[in-house]
């Protein structure tokens, strides 16, 4: 009568034999995985905050662009197409004047006059323009060309364009200043300059191409804040905030 066989041992697989240990992985590969994970989160933590930076930066500007231009886009884009026609100028009182609005007097020259160099608007070009006070007003001054053929002292003249109230552009107050200093102490206490040839609508496209950037940038952070924060959002539901 033959033997009768036991069934296999257990210890017979190498997976249960007493030698054999489960695979697992070292503690070491284990902490370079997570310093690797925590590196990359790091990195995209400061990408996310460097979006942020431009983005309020961009914002900032387009805002100090929109407030700064306000009066200019005013006058360009809403500006009527003729002048306000207030004749003699010796009739006129400063006041008469309404700061950006487009005007049209007419005048003399004055005797003595001033040269500065200027940016009107959005130019990015500072301009050589003559001032002069116009003869027998009260205290109206006419900003010009330099253009010899055109302007001079005592030149009758038609001056069409933009009022300036030099308490309200800063820049017209230094002219102001500079202009009274070399010629005659400032008695008065309301002035205005007209910008001749500042007429609305001259500048337009320069404005419509920076505004239409503005929006451009603006549109594209707008998108980059809103990814960030949905990003966060989405990490802190994870819980990687709290690791």
């Amino acid at each position: 009568m033959s033997k009768k066989q036991s069934p296999p041992s257990m210890n017979e697989f190498d997976y249960f034999s007493q030698d054999a240990k489960p695979a697992a992985e070292s503690a070491n590969d284990v902490s370079e995985g997570l310093d690797e994970q925590l590196a990359a989160f790091r990195r995209g933590q400061r990408r996310q905050q460097m979006l942020l930076i431009v983005a309020v930066v961009t914002f900032l500007i387009a805002g100090w662009f929109m407030w700064d231009y306000r009066e200019w886009m005013q006058y360009e884009f809403f500006g009527p197409r003729e002048p306000l026609e207030l004749g003699d100028v010796t009739r006129l009182q400063p006041t008469d004047l309404r700061h950006n609005t487009f005007v049209s007097v007419r005048g003399i020259t004055g005797t003595r006059g001033l040269t500065q160099r200027m940016v009107r608007g959005l130019s990015v070009s500072r301009d050589e323009r003559w001032f002069f006070l116009l003869s027998g007003s009260r205290g109206i001054l006419v900003e010009v060309d330099a253009d010899v053929e055109r302007y001079g002292f005592a030149t009758e003249i038609r001056a069409r364009g933009r009022v300036v109230d030099p308490k309200r552009e800063p820049a017209y107050g230094a002219v102001l200043a500079a202009y009274a200093e070399l010629h005659h102490p400032n008695e008065r206490n309301e002035h205005r300059f007209i910008q001749v040839g500042a007429e609305p609508g001259g500048n337009r496209l320069t404005y419509v191409v920076a505004i239409s950037l503005l929006v451009v940038l603006f549109a594209v952070n707008v998108w980059a804040v809103v990814r960030v924060v949905r990003v966060r959002r989405t990490a802190r539901l994870g819980g990687l905030f709290n690791r």
